[in-house]
């Protein structure tokens, strides 16, 4: 990354934010910058919506309530479900798959409420299908009427909220911003921070030529599996003695690979550290939830209570004898035979679903830790579980949120560190100046930059919407 010449010279002391999409990119790039002899003073890393939320906080002294995406998710899919459980959506009547479908939504709901566009706005002839747009609206005016009614204010309606504040408004501060030039919001961001600080605003480009790499020829392999293509690249590092702090992976398909990276690295006893984090499910305390559900939905199968008190990770006491005794039972399923199990009062209790908060009890009644990385992991996964405990949301719908929690979010995110392989994805890597990088998962199917589309609202009907 070049950095201004100006910031690097003539204001040293001055408080300079460096502004990237996340934390740990930021991060990476300024220790990139370290190991190249540039440093500076009073360099603190933000985002976008950090630089936003704290304007809010502490210039505007406004209490900003803002919707978590998990929660703006299970809102929706409660909308929905109401409106078609009333059959108020001829258009929709038959979607087959809800929870895809709530990912699309809420995009569009995004693109609505970042550019300001309201009820007023929307017009059911602006839609290839008329029946279409009055649905869209109806579950739009719902989704408007739950932020006021629960006091929430998303993501997207914070740029509005910042830009309206500001437009009788000096500059606030004489902090010198960089901002890295990638985020698609990111002229209407530059126009916001123009405004707060009475110094330039520096705005740098990411260089896309390779740093004295002009004569190396990359060498490429071919694997029959994932798998193998990560033993084989982890076995390389161990043949060629390269130091895991010289390495960084870049994946195509980073949750696919990084949970393949772990379970490899740790039976070869190989440090990592992972940009992105992993899937709640690659950690004990993921597992215990989702054998949590898969108990709960099973009616209380036996065969899952055994395969939960054999795990290392649930604390039981005298658990052979134990399973050895349910086993003995034939138990089956169904809370009523396990009548004669003394454990059983006190185990179903925690069963009980009627929110998140029963879960975390569950965790912290019987979850151990094996180590430090596993006990942050559960803490990181408690905070996650409160998040959605929201009464006027259906326990089914919070339960499924859970569950695609546990495969599709990501929990302990890190920064490049000493002594360990750095694995980041394709959409960010690329950025600590470690001498060896590798790329996996660049077969046809994973191959980034795939085009992609959102099917609820085609071009056109977007074009009909921003021309008003």
């Amino acid at each position: 990354v070049a950095i201004p010449m100006g910031v690097k010279t003539g204001k040293v002391y001055q408080k300079k934010i460096f502004v990237t999409s996340s934390v740990y990119k930021g991060n990476n790039i300024i220790t990139s910058m370290n190991l190249q002899g540039i440093s500076f003073l009073n360099l603190h890393v933000e985002t976008p919506y950090t630089v936003l939320k704290n304007l809010a906080l502490n210039y505007f002294q406004e209490e900003i309530n803002l919707l978590p995406p998990d929660i703006k998710d299970m809102a929706l899919l409660q909308i929905l479900l109401n409106r078609l459980n009333k059959k108020e959506l001829d258009y929709f009547k038959n979607i087959e798959a809800p929870l895809d479908f709530i990912n699309a939504l809420s995009d569009f709901f995004s693109n609505l409420r970042y550019f300001g566009i309201d009820l007023e706005n929307l017009n059911p002839d602006f839609f290839m299908q008329k029946n279409k747009g009055k649905n869209l609206i109806l579950l739009y005016k719902d989704y408007l009427e739950w932020l006021k009614k629960n006091n929430y204010l998303d993501v997207e309606s914070l740029f509005c909220f910042v830009k309206d504040k500001l437009k009788n408004c000096g500059p606030i501060n004489d902090d010198v911003y960089i901002i890295l030039e990638e985020d698609k919001h990111n002229k209407d961001f530059l126009d916001i921070i123009s405004k707060i600080t009475s110094t330039e605003v520096e705005c740098i480009i990411k260089s896309v030529t390779p740093r004295h790499r002009d004569t190396v020829t990359p060498d490429f392999n071919l694997s029959r599996s994932p798998y193998e293509e990560v033993d084989d690249i982890l076995k390389y590092i161990n043949l060629k003695q390269i130091p895991f702090d010289k390495v960084e992976i870049i994946c195509s398909d980073f949750n696919k690979y990084s949970s393949i990276i772990y379970q490899s690295s740790a039976k070869n006893h190989i440090n990592c550290s992972f940009e992105n984090g992993m899937p709640i499910i690659n950690f004990d305390a993921g597992k215990l939830v989702y054998l949590y559900i898969k108990f709960l939905k099973s009616d209380f199968n036996s065969n899952i209570l055994i395969s939960l008190i054999e795990s290392g990770f649930f604390k039981f006491e005298n658990k052979e004898e134990t399973i050895s005794y349910l086993k003995a039972l034939k138990i089956g399923w169904s809370k009523p035979r396990y009548s004669s199990v003394d454990f059983a009062e006190k185990l179903f209790s925690f069963f009980d679903f009627k929110s998140s908060e029963n879960i975390v009890q569950f965790i912290q009644e019987y979850f151990i830790a094996i180590n430090d990385r596993e006990k942050n992991a559960k803490d990181k996964l408690i905070n996650k579980l409160l998040e959605l405990d929201i009464k006027d949301i259906d326990k089914d719908i919070i339960l499924k949120k859970i569950e695609s929690m546990l495969i599709n979010q990501n929990i302990m995110q890190e920064s490049a560190k000493p002594g360990s392989i750095y694995v980041s994805s394709y959409d960010s890597g690329g950025n600590t100046s470690r001498e060896h990088v590798f790329f996996i998962g660049l077969n046809y199917d994973y191959i980034p930059g795939k085009e992609s589309r959102n099917s609820t609202v085609g071009n056109e009907e977007k074009i009909n919407i921003s021309e008003r």
